[in-house]
């Protein structure tokens, strides 16, 4: 079974939150977090009973997209982030992997899906926007699967009851790679219950995870 599972982690918009809040010149000065804490706030004004440290959809970007692929049984994983490419970069590259043949698993596709749409808007024909949504479109929601809530700790405890690492929190980079391996392991041990996978396709490719999850920890 050809698999990719992916993740998308966000960090804050300040370009774009320099541009809504606050005067331009005092705006200037502030560093990205002190940005950030000015969106944060300004969202709590907006809703005086929500004391969330969640920014809105349209106001994250891309920090990190993480992507686990299987094919025929070979396994590699690929990371594009924020240090090394803007965000439309970051965008055409992951989407570069995309392919309808394919089985996309994520942990949280509703989300995903609307965070995706609201960036494509910043990018109106620039990127290949309709081919991914519709490859998106078909992706399986592995928490809604387990009917779980798409939080990101139960992913965390789900996996530590099922032996596997806990993701690393040090590194953000490494964190990702944890977890969208932490995934993958789920989604195979789903595939093996549903008896969608034989047991040695699933040590086989659970074996590789594992190999590459020791060499991280």
């Amino acid at each position: 079974m050809n698999t990719l599972v992916f993740t998308i982690k966000t960090k804050a918009d300040t370009k774009n939150g320099r541009r809504l809040y606050g005067k331009a010149n005092e705006m200037a000065r502030l560093n990205a977090k002190d940005v950030e804490r000015v969106m944060l706030l300004q969202q709590r004004l907006y809703q005086a009973d929500n004391l969330t440290e969640t920014l809105p959809l349209h106001l994250q970007q891309i920090e990190i997209i993480t992507v686990s692929v299987c094919i025929n049984q070979d396994w590699a994983v690929y990371q594009f982030h924020s240090k090394q490419a803007d965000e439309k970069t970051l965008l055409q590259q992951f989407y570069y992997l995309l392919d309808h043949s394919m089985t996309l698993v994520s942990w949280q596709s509703q989300w995903l899906r609307a965070f995706l749409r609201q960036r494509h808007l910043l990018y109106a024909g620039q990127l290949p926007t309709h081919h991914a949504m519709q490859v998106l479109q078909q992706h399986v929601d592995l928490a809604l699967q387990l009917q779980l809530p798409m939080q990101a700790h139960l992913l965390a405890e789900l996996s530590q009851l099922l032996g596997f690492p806990a993701a690393l929190q040090t590194d953000a980079l490494l964190a990702a790679k944890m977890e969208v391996w932490q995934i993958h392991r789920l989604w195979l041990r789903q595939q093996l219950n549903e008896e969608a996978i034989s047991w040695l396709q699933f040590d086989l490719i659970d074996r590789c995870l594992q190999q590459q999850m020791a060499c991280v920890k």
